[in-house]
Protein backbone atom coordinates (compact mmCIF):
# COMPACT_ATOMS: atom_id res chain seq x y z
CA UNK A 1 0.00 0.00 0.00
CA UNK A 2 2.91 2.59 0.75
CA UNK A 3 4.29 1.97 -2.64
CA UNK A 4 1.05 2.92 -4.04
CA UNK A 5 1.11 5.71 -2.41
CA UNK A 6 4.36 7.10 -2.91
CA UNK A 7 3.92 6.00 -6.89
CA UNK A 8 1.42 8.67 -7.09
CA UNK A 9 2.64 11.51 -4.61
CA UNK A 10 5.65 11.14 -6.48
CA UNK A 11 4.06 11.30 -10.41
CA UNK A 12 1.93 14.17 -9.44
CA UNK A 13 4.76 16.27 -8.50
CA UNK A 14 6.62 15.93 -11.53
CA UNK A 15 4.22 15.56 -14.27
CA UNK A 16 2.06 19.11 -14.50
CA UNK A 17 -0.90 19.40 -17.22
CA UNK A 18 -0.73 21.74 -20.32
CA UNK A 19 -4.12 21.77 -22.86
CA UNK A 20 -2.07 20.58 -25.20
CA UNK A 21 -1.10 17.29 -24.22
CA UNK A 22 -4.43 16.64 -22.17
CA UNK A 23 -7.30 16.54 -24.76
CA UNK A 24 -9.82 13.81 -24.29
CA UNK A 25 -9.99 10.91 -26.55
CA UNK A 26 -13.59 10.17 -27.94
CA UNK A 27 -14.84 6.72 -28.19
CA UNK A 28 -15.27 4.01 -25.83
CA UNK A 29 -12.40 2.60 -23.28
CA UNK A 30 -10.51 -0.04 -25.19
CA UNK A 31 -8.42 -1.54 -22.15
CA UNK A 32 -9.66 -4.23 -20.56
CA UNK A 33 -11.64 -3.84 -17.34
CA UNK A 34 -9.74 -4.87 -14.30
CA UNK A 35 -12.36 -5.79 -11.43
CA UNK A 36 -9.63 -5.33 -8.47
CA UNK A 37 -11.78 -4.22 -5.69
CA UNK A 38 -10.53 -0.97 -3.90
CA UNK A 39 -6.93 -0.44 -6.10
CA UNK A 40 -4.05 -0.64 -3.45
CA UNK A 41 -6.08 -0.77 -0.58
CA UNK A 42 -6.89 -3.56 1.92
CA UNK A 43 -10.33 -5.53 1.49
CA UNK A 44 -12.21 -3.94 4.43
CA UNK A 45 -15.88 -4.59 3.34
CA UNK A 46 -16.54 -1.89 1.53
CA UNK A 47 -14.97 -2.85 -1.96
CA UNK A 48 -18.86 -2.52 -4.16
CA UNK A 49 -18.44 0.73 -3.08
CA UNK A 50 -15.03 0.72 -5.00
CA UNK A 51 -16.21 -1.25 -7.70
CA UNK A 52 -18.94 0.92 -8.82
CA UNK A 53 -16.20 4.32 -8.40
CA UNK A 54 -13.95 2.63 -10.70
CA UNK A 55 -16.25 1.45 -13.19
CA UNK A 56 -16.78 5.17 -13.63
CA UNK A 57 -13.60 6.43 -13.23
CA UNK A 58 -12.68 3.37 -16.33
CA UNK A 59 -15.18 5.63 -18.63
CA UNK A 60 -13.77 8.88 -17.49
CA UNK A 61 -15.91 11.97 -18.34
CA UNK A 62 -15.69 15.82 -17.05
CA UNK A 63 -14.02 17.04 -14.23
CA UNK A 64 -17.72 17.42 -12.34
CA UNK A 65 -18.42 13.51 -13.03
CA UNK A 66 -15.35 13.02 -11.71
CA UNK A 67 -16.19 14.96 -8.24
CA UNK A 68 -19.30 13.66 -7.92
CA UNK A 69 -18.21 9.97 -8.49
CA UNK A 70 -15.64 10.94 -5.94
CA UNK A 71 -18.18 12.25 -3.66
CA UNK A 72 -20.37 9.46 -4.09
CA UNK A 73 -17.79 6.89 -2.80
CA UNK A 74 -17.13 8.59 -0.25
CA UNK A 75 -20.72 8.58 0.74
CA UNK A 76 -20.93 4.94 0.04
CA UNK A 77 -18.03 3.98 2.23
CA UNK A 78 -19.70 6.04 5.05
CA UNK A 79 -22.92 4.39 5.02
CA UNK A 80 -21.38 1.52 5.76
CA UNK A 81 -19.99 2.81 8.69
CA UNK A 82 -16.88 3.13 7.82
CA UNK A 83 -16.75 7.65 7.93
CA UNK A 84 -13.00 8.21 8.41
CA UNK A 85 -12.22 5.51 5.61
CA UNK A 86 -14.42 7.32 3.36
CA UNK A 87 -12.51 10.78 3.87
CA UNK A 88 -9.38 9.04 3.70
CA UNK A 89 -10.42 7.08 0.25
CA UNK A 90 -12.04 10.16 -0.80
CA UNK A 91 -9.53 12.97 -0.42
CA UNK A 92 -6.55 9.80 -1.90
CA UNK A 93 -8.85 9.69 -5.27
CA UNK A 94 -8.85 13.44 -5.29
CA UNK A 95 -5.49 13.87 -5.17
CA UNK A 96 -4.40 10.31 -7.08
CA UNK A 97 -7.01 10.08 -9.57
CA UNK A 98 -6.14 12.84 -11.66
CA UNK A 99 -6.02 11.75 -15.16
CA UNK A 100 -2.55 13.21 -16.54
CA UNK A 101 -0.97 10.73 -13.83
CA UNK A 102 0.13 7.74 -15.56
CA UNK A 103 -1.30 5.11 -12.83
CA UNK A 104 -3.95 2.04 -13.39
CA UNK A 105 -6.70 3.93 -11.52
CA UNK A 106 -6.10 7.33 -12.76
CA UNK A 107 -9.42 9.21 -14.19
CA UNK A 108 -10.17 7.56 -17.78
CA UNK A 109 -8.24 3.99 -17.47
CA UNK A 110 -9.52 2.44 -19.93
CA UNK A 111 -8.18 4.53 -22.38
CA UNK A 112 -4.25 4.06 -23.61
CA UNK A 113 -2.15 6.68 -21.42
CA UNK A 114 -1.19 8.62 -24.59
CA UNK A 115 -4.49 8.53 -25.87
CA UNK A 116 -6.99 9.41 -23.15
CA UNK A 117 -5.44 12.27 -20.71
CA UNK A 118 -7.68 15.00 -19.38
CA UNK A 119 -11.29 15.78 -18.80
CA UNK A 120 -14.09 14.98 -21.41
CA UNK A 121 -16.77 17.47 -22.26
CA UNK A 122 -19.72 17.42 -19.78
CA UNK A 123 -21.61 13.65 -19.85
CA UNK A 124 -24.67 14.95 -18.48
CA UNK A 125 -24.23 13.61 -15.43
CA UNK A 126 -22.62 16.78 -14.07
CA UNK A 127 -24.03 17.64 -10.40
CA UNK A 128 -21.80 20.65 -9.33
CA UNK A 129 -22.86 20.63 -5.77
CA UNK A 130 -18.89 20.57 -4.35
Amino acid sequence: MLKCRTLVFITSLFIAPTSSLFAASPGEPSLPYPDDGCSCFPETGFEDCCRAHDKIYYRGGSEADRAKADRELRQCIRGKGHTLMGDILYYSVRVGGVPWVPTPWRWGFGYPYLSQRGYAAGTGTDNTND
